[in-house]
C-alpha cells in the first residue's frame, strides 16, 4: 500500500509543479539605463486558460492586454504583441526570475507579489495647475473609424487667430506626453508653446493609452494617416485657423511629418531630435520651437 501512495505521489508530481499559484497581481522593476520603470502583471485563470493584462503605471496605460500566457513547469512566458514585446521567467516561491525583451533588447526583470512602494520623482520642468491656458480631452477618428485617438488639445486664452501644431511622437508605443522613464517631453514642450500663444494638439499612439488600433502591426504609413486625421479633426473645430495648422516630429516623427506634409499642406513643420535630460535642455528647445512657429518656416534640427 505504502509503494502505491509512492507511486501515485510521482505520477502526480508533474501536475503539481503546474498547478503552482501564478495567478494574481506580480510587480517588477524595469530597469533601463540607470533608470527603473514599474511594471504590473495582473494573471487570472478560468477553466484552466490563462489570461493576462499590464499596467506601467508611469506611463499611465492601463490594462494592456497580454496576448498569449503560457505557464509549465514553473517557467512563464508572456507575449505583449500590441508593443511587439514579451516577459520570460521562473516560479520560485514568491517570485519570478526573468527578462523583459523588446526592440531586440532584453531586460533583467524579477517579479513579486508584493507591491512596490511608488517614489516620488520631482521633475522641476513640469507645469503644475492651473494652467494660464485652457485643456480640453478629446478624441478623433482614424482609418475612417477603425481606430480611436485619444489626446489633449492645449488652447491659449483671450487670443484669436494663433496656430497650432500637431506633436508626433517618435518610435515605439508612446503616450500623449512621449512618457518615458517618468520623463514627459511633450507636456512640457506643449506647455510652453500654449504659455506663448501656440495651441497644441497631442495624443496617444494607436494601441496605447486611451487609444484604439494595434501599434505592434502599424507602420510609420498608418502614424501618417493617424497625423492626417488630427489635421482633419482640428480643421473640423470653429476655434482652430484651418490655415496655421503645423507639425512637429520627435524620432520617427520627424520622419513621419514629412511624409503627411507632402500630402497635406501645412502651415510650418519641425523635425526635433532633441535631449529631455535638463531644465535648460527642455527652455531651450521650447524656445526655438516657439520662435519657428512664430515665423512659420520650416526649419529641421539635429543635437
Amino acid at each position: 500500500m505504502r509503494k502505491i501512495k509512492l507511486l501515485f505521489l510521482v505520477l502526480v508530481a508533474p501536475f503539481l509543479a503546474s498547478a503552482q499559484h501564478i495567478t494574481g497581481d506580480w510587480y517588477g522593476l524595469l530597469k533601463v539605463q540607470g533608470m527603473e520603470l514599474p511594471l504590473i502583471f495582473h494573471i487570472t485563470e478560468t477553466e484552466g486558460k490563462y489570461s493576462a493584462t499590464m499596467d506601467s503605471p508611469a506611463q499611465k496605460a492601463f490594462g494592456m492586454p497580454v496576448s498569449s500566457v503560457t505557464f509549465i513547469d514553473g517557467q512563464l512566458d508572456l507575449q505583449i504583441a500590441n508593443i511587439g514585446a514579451q516577459y520570460k521567467g521562473a516560479l520560485s516561491g514568491s517570485k519570478i526570475k526573468g527578462k523583459f525583451y523588446q526592440a531586440n533588447q532584453s531586460f533583467q526583470l524579477d517579479l513579486s507579489t508584493e507591491p512596490i512602494a511608488e517614489k516620488k520623482i520631482v521633475r522641476p520642468q513640469e507645469p503644475t495647475k492651473p494652467y494660464p491656458y485652457d485643456t480640453e480631452e478629446v478624441s478623433f477618428k482614424s482609418e475612417e473609424g477603425k481606430v480611436m485617438l485619444a489626446g489633449t488639445l492645449s488652447l491659449p486664452r483671450n487670443k484669436r487667430n494663433f496656430p497650432t501644431a500637431i506633436l508626433i511622437s517618435g518610435s515605439g508605443p508612446q503616450n500623449r506626453d512621449e512618457e518615458f522613464m517618468t520623463h514627459k517631453p511633450f507636456l512640457v514642450l506643449a506647455d510652453h508653446l500654449t504659455r506663448n500663444g501656440i495651441a497644441v494638439l497631442r495624443y496617444d499612439d494607436r494601441g496605447f493609452g486611451a487609444s484604439t488600433g494595434d501599434h505592434n502591426a502599424a507602420t510609420s504609413a498608418d502614424f501618417a494617416t493617424d497625423v492626417k486625421a488630427a489635421i482633419k479633426f482640428l480643421k473640423s473645430r470653429k476655434d482652430i485657423d484651418p490655415e496655421k495648422i503645423g507639425l512637429i516630429g520627435h524620432s520617427e516623427g520627424g520622419l513621419i511629418a514629412p511624409i503627411v506634409a507632402a500630402e497635406v499642406p501645412t502651415s510650418f513643420m519641425i523635425l526635433l531630435a532633441l535631449t529631455w535630460s535638463s531644465r535648460g535642455a527642455n527652455i531651450n528647445a521650447a524656445n526655438r520651437v516657439v520662435r519657428e512657429v512664430a515665423r512659420c518656416k520650416p526649419t529641421r534640427y539635429q543635437k
